[in-house]
């Protein structure tokens, strides 16, 4: 500023003088950086300024600092480093090219309270330190088999996951789940059964499309692996119940929309659907003959689901 202007002078104290906080970061890879300017009726009134260049960003806030202070303010500056030891040389401004006439002092506009990098007071919000961030969270799911008709499913998980916060396509995310589903009674004409599911599940999510600043898109791939349970129903031609276990694998694809509430908190819908690997026929049978008498269920092709979660992340 002083390269631009010599009617800029610093004081100790705030007096009769203009009061400007001035502040700049990198966020997301970019550099931002903004002006905040407390008048005499004590509204912050704010501009922000953003590049891929950090020096461009803190070159245009003097830039706007010095012509909000002088309005002949040089435009141009050519500024030059004293070795150690040496004091600090104030060079000489530019004179001004000539102009049709004066440039006035630019109004600041009042900073909106949503603002991506200030808060409602003023503050600069903190940015993340790294590019990695381990998040923990919970979800719950609704699904349904499709067995001689819909048997609707709902399910809860926990999960911890690692992600690359980096402001590029390829960001990738991995989520390690642990989940529980149980189904609706299934009831036929002999009898019936519920299934419960318990299995860990491994997602990738390669790809971060973001949509706003706040909101982003992953699909996501992954694998399930546990056990399933069937437990029989008392009915009119049932009177011995048994629980049987089946393994459980299957594939997943989904994609989540992920919304970021702060910097450490967000929140998610997820939808997809599974293909299981491993497929079962369960049926009542006779305890005197062993002859099949009714099927109750089979393990489908495929199971649509969506869920919702939130997550807390921490770097």
């Amino acid at each position: 500023m002083r390269a631009r202007t010599a009617r800029i002078r610093f004081l100790d104290e705030p007096g009769e003088g203009r009061f400007f906080r001035v502040y700049a970061s990198v966020l997301d890879g970019h550099a931002v950086g903004g002006i905040i300017s407390v008048g005499s009726n004590a509204a912050a009134n704010m501009r922000e300024v953003a590049s891929n260049d950090c020096s461009e960003v803190v070159s245009a806030l003097a830039l706007i600092v010095a012509l909000a202070v002088d309005p002949q303010a040089s435009t141009t500056v050519s500024l030059t480093v004293p070795p150690p030891g040496e004091p600090e040389q104030v060079p000489i401004p530019a004179p001004a090219p000539p102009r049709v006439s004066p440039m006035a002092p630019q109004a600041f506009s009042a900073a909106p309270a949503t603002s991506a990098w200030v808060d409602s007071t003023g503050k600069q919000k903190p940015t993340r330190s790294s590019d990695i961030a381990l998040g923990v969270g919970a979800r719950v799911e609704g699904a349904f088999w499709w067995s001689a008709g819909p048997i609707p499913m709902g399910a809860w998980a926990l999960s911890v996951e690692g992600e690359n916060t980096e402001s590029r396509l390829v960001a990738p995310t991995v989520r390690l789940s642990l989940e529980h589903r149980v189904s609706a009674a299934v009831n036929r004409t002999e009898g019936g059964a519920r299934f419960a599911i318990t299995a860990g599940r491994l997602d990738a999510c390669p790809f971060r499309v973001r949509l706003a600043p706040s909101i982003s898109l992953r699909p996501c791939v992954g694998l399930e692996a546990g056990r399933l349970s069937a437990t029989g129903l008392a009915g009119p031609s049932v009177l011995h119940t048994l629980t049987q276990q089946r393994p459980w694998w299957a594939l997943e694809q989904s994609v989540r929309a992920q919304f970021w509430l702060t910097q450490a908190w967000a929140t998610d819908i997820e939808a997809g659907f599974s293909e299981p690997l491993w497929r079962d026929e369960f049926v009542l049978t006779r305890p005197t003959t062993g002859a099949m008498a009714e099927t109750v269920a089979k393990t489908p092709i495929f199971v649509p689901k969506i869920g919702f979660g939130a997550s807390v992340h921490f770097q």
